[in-house]
């Protein structure tokens, strides 16, 4: 019953040719609305809904939502549709980014390990596992310190973490200290390390590479 100028540029069609027809004529050429289509899930739910939709090779972020009159009857439904395929391109670029990233952590021969500022491990990978003699699930989201650090060693390593966290870094990019493994042993790490920053440069955590040189 109406459209917007974006619905006549996305169709090529203006609006006297737009009103009337139905819209899974118009966008899908079928005499039908096709799986999963929102406004068909409104009508049926009389809620609003939202749904993505893959129309060739775009992909669209389309909603419905029930329009009613004053006593509460549904009359129609407003259906708004963004082409979302610049974004699920990124997300798909980036999926495979991180999983390449994810692979090359798997098969380095040295420690990585991610710390957040509350000294919160949120990453490490196989080698540093090894080193350490934990399963995954066991350190992430564990206190590093608390649970890697000798006891005696804890204040001075955790002055390192601060510097760090504090933007204080040039001192502190290569720094050996001792471990604790899960058997209680300890192993001496040669540690770089550098600071994550989020997209307004602020510090967000560390990253270390830390090198086994108790040999």
């Amino acid at each position: 019953v109406e459209v917007n100028k974006a619905m006549c540029d996305f169709t090529g069609l203006n609006r006297a040719e737009l009103k009337g027809k139905k819209c899974y004529e118009v966008i899908h050429g079928t005499d039908k609305p096709i799986p999963g289509c929102p406004v068909a899930e409104a009508k049926r739910t009389g809620t609003s809904t939202t749904s993505e939709i893959l129309q060739g090779n775009n992909h669209f972020a389309v909603s419905a939502s029930p329009v009613s009159d004053k006593n509460g009857n549904i009359t129609g439904f407003t259906h708004i549709v963004k082409d979302i395929t610049d974004k699920k391109i990124a997300e798909q670029t980036l999926k495979v980014e991180r999983d390449r990233a994810q692979q090359y952590l798997k098969i380095a021969e040295v420690m990585m390990l991610a710390l957040d500022t509350e000294g919160q491990v949120v990453m490490i990978n196989k080698k540093g596992c090894n080193i350490l003699g934990y399963e995954e699930q066991e350190i992430i989201g564990k206190n590093w310190f608390d649970l890697c650090i000798p006891p005696e060693t804890t204040r001075e390593v955790k002055i390192v973490f601060d510097n760090l966290i504090h933007g204080n870094y040039d001192p502190v990019e290569y720094y050996e200290n001792e471990i604790l493994t899960k058997y209680q042993e300890r192993r001496t790490i040669a540690f770089h390390n550098s600071v994550i920053l989020n997209e307004a440069d602020e510090i967000t955590g560390i990253l270390a590479s830390g090198d086994d040189i108790t040999d």
